[in-house]
């Protein structure tokens, strides 16, 4: 398991306006990262390692972005990769895929509650577009198939089993301005708020509105993070504002029942996602 944490819901403004700062734009002739070692790599702008949220904002990034194995070293502290979603950062600075790649995970990891929580991250392309948490059958998008999910968003058939309930989709762009951040439901089930809730998961979770006496959740409202909620996830859901994020969204499994989780050393839960480094 790979410890992270975020603790309120203004994170992902803190996160876009320090991505901003940090990383060049598309195109920049230099590279964010330097080589130090064969292994580990030295940010070119240090500045983002002096503060505590610098440091926490470079733990999930590099955790995101970069392959297990490899480390990112600035300002005396290490930074592991582990997902590799955007190894192409180690060379030149992020394309516009790898942007929404990073930012999908930064949002899939978002915490409200500071609980810690242990998630499963997949590739939306490569999973169900729709409802049920682990169908026996059904009909994918023909994208969805199209290319062979990053490594680190792959889940053996046993985390398959213990995280077998589908949260929902998230993506957008946090390097993007204006920032964009949106979530889906993995399905429309009458318990979902009340799971999720009790799993200490708010993200995908949409404001409730109160119309005419009755509470719903309306299409295009803020979840409880401040994203978009953009409706049940299904291939129509993936395409907002004109730009297609299927294939650098992220799904968040979870487990049908709560697990108890111990609290970190400084008294604050963290939210864990699983490593799957070795995962086929």
């Amino acid at each position: 398991m790979c410890p992270l944490s975020v603790r309120n819901q203004r994170a992902r403004v803190a996160w876009a306006l320090a991505l901003s700062a940090a990383v060049p734009a598309p195109g920049a002739a230099a590279a964010p990262i330097a080589r130090n070692s064969p292994t580990a790599y030295t940010l070119a702008l240090p500045q983002l390692a002096t503060s505590a949220a610098g440091r926490e904002l470079l733990e999930y990034v590099v955790s995101c972005a970069l392959p297990a194995g490899v480390e990112l070293e600035s300002a005396g502290y290490r930074f592991g990769g582990a997902l590799g979603l955007a190894p192409g950062w180690l060379h030149a600075a992020p394309d516009e895929r790898e942007q929404r790649a990073i930012s999908a995970c930064l949002l899939a990891r978002t915490n409200l509650h500071g609980r810690r929580v242990e998630i499963s991250l997949r590739s939306a392309a490569a999973g169900p577009r729709a409802g049920a948490a682990e169908p026996r059958a059904v009909a994918v998008d023909p994208r969805a198939v199209a290319a062979e999910p990053p490594a680190g968003l792959r889940a053996d058939a046993s985390e398959r089993v213990r995280f077998a309930r589908r949260e929902g989709s998230f993506f957008g762009n946090l390097f993007a301005s204006p920032v964009v951040a949106y979530a889906c439901a993995g399905d429309s089930r009458e318990d979902r708020t009340e799971w999720l809730e009790a799993l200490g998961r708010a993200c995908s979770l949409p404001v409730p509105e109160t119309v005419g006496g009755a509470v719903s959740a309306r299409i295009g409202s803020p979840t409880l993070c401040g994203f978009t909620y953009v409706g049940v996830c299904d291939a129509r859901t993936y395409v907002q504002a004109g730009i297609d994020y299927s294939e650098t969204a992220i799904d968040v499994h979870l487990p049908f029942v709560p697990s108890r989780g111990a609290d970190d050393s400084s008294g604050a839960r963290v939210l864990h996602a699983t490593r799957r480094s070795d995962n086929r």
